[in-house]
């Protein structure tokens, strides 16, 4: 009989001598359980303990270099990264083939950055990127209408085309965003990098050829040295929604860039200009507290589309008509919002707010069936009111 205590719902045992604890969420826990209740002997409780590392071990001899010692995978010796490891064991307790994920492992160990061979999978991972019979991996990365790389024009992305670069010449550091090198990246990367009429390429990598993952974007995107192009996605930016609504961009090579942020101050309006989607939401403010006082609108368009991305106003303070602070309210303004075009300044010297509003309905109103914003401006510069007709 074997001397055992059951303790916070674990179970401790001392079998031929050693201390052997089971754990409650142990696969093998009830089997454990239902043994001690039939009183088997110490070799009966080894072999269910040691049932499921026994098949494991016999079953992940994948290759010469690739087993499983003590539960855990391992590459010629050397234990492999945790979290590759456990989805391996769970993918083999599952019944998958793991031929494809030991010709994985073999490649990324000939990644000389131990950087990389410790983060790529998560990389994977969080970018749901499937791995090759071949042990490669799959990515995406948008190119323009001549299949060419959107910066600088000059690697051939059509299907069948292995682009490399020497490895020396790109950046390792995974502290830089953007740097020397060929990007490719997961497809939630994608609408921060897309193209206003460009196409989505299918990449394969080798990890091997990995050499940078940017702390930044969620590990989203990479640098490489080396890629093959052996599909595209056709219409991804219809079967994707509105892509270019949000996401186009234009290369630094064009001289308007897509996205614009316009700041208005009253009639005053600053502009400041980005070619991707992801500098352009990282200058925008989220909210009124993230503006200056100053400041009654500001905007965040798409000028390749025409589409407003984003806005954040500041409600303007009321204005009163008593006698009493007429005179300090004079000097209201009238103007017509045309959206992405900008404003019209109808009438600067209002001499109150009852004068700009008969004006502004005059003129909403008027004889057009076009419609037409008109936004009454106090003698502060800011919004009063907005009529639409």
């Amino acid at each position: 009989m074997i001397s055992f205590i059951k303790l916070n719902g674990a179970i401790h045992m001392v079998i031929q001598g050693k201390p052997v604890s089971v754990s409650s969420d142990d696969k093998h826990f009830d089997k454990v359980e239902d043994a001690l209740k039939a009183q088997v002997d110490e070799q009966t409780m080894l072999s269910i303990i040691d049932s499921e590392k026994n098949r494991l071990t016999t079953a992940a001899h994948l290759t010469k270099d690739i087993v499983v010692l003590d539960g855990m995978v391992t590459f010629k010796g050397e234990t492999v990264d945790e979290v590759l490891s456990a989805h391996m064991l769970q993918m083999l307790e599952e019944g998958f083939n793991l031929e494809p994920m030991a010709a994985f492992l073999a490649n990324l160990r000939m990644n000389p950055s131990n950087r990389v061979v410790t983060h790529l999978y998560s990389f994977l991972q969080q970018g749901k990127n499937p791995i090759t019979k071949d042990g490669c991996f799959l990515a995406y990365k948008a190119v323009t209408r001549d299949f060419k790389d959107i910066y600088s024009g000059q690697f051939d992305n059509s299907i069948g085309k292995v682009c490399s670069v020497p490895r020396r010449l790109v950046d390792d550091d995974p502290r830089i965003t953007c740097s020397h090198g060929l990007h490719v990246c997961s497809f939630a990367y994608l609408p921060s990098f897309a193209h206003a009429d460009g196409h989505v390429v299918v990449c394969k990598i080798n990890p091997a050829d990995v050499v940078a993952i940017p702390f930044d974007y969620s590990r989203t995107k990479m640098r490489v040295c080396k890629y093959e192009v052996i599909g595209e996605y056709e219409g991804y930016y219809i079967d994707e929604g509105n892509v270019l609504a949000n996401t186009s961009v234009s290369g630094p090579d064009t001289l308007s860039p897509t996205f614009e942020i316009v700041t208005k101050q009253g009639v005053v309006e600053k502009i400041h200009r980005y070619h991707t989607f992801a500098l352009a939401s990282e200058s925008m403010p989220t909210d009124v507290s993230d503006i200056s006082d100053d400041t009654t609108l500001v905007q965040l368009w798409n000028r390749t589309t025409g589409v407003l991305l984003h806005e954040v106003s500041r409600e303007p303070e009321p204005y009163s008509e008593n006698e009493d602070d007429k005179e300090s309210h004079y000097g209201f303004s009238l103007i017509e919002n045309l959206g992405p075009q900008g404003h019209t300044v109808l009438d600067e010297q209002l001499g109150s707010l009852l004068a700009a509003l008969s004006k502004a309905l005059d003129v909403s109103l008027g004889y057009t069936t076009e419609p037409r914003t008109i936004q009454i401006l106090a003698p502060d510069g800011k919004i009063v009111k907005t009529i639409t007709n």
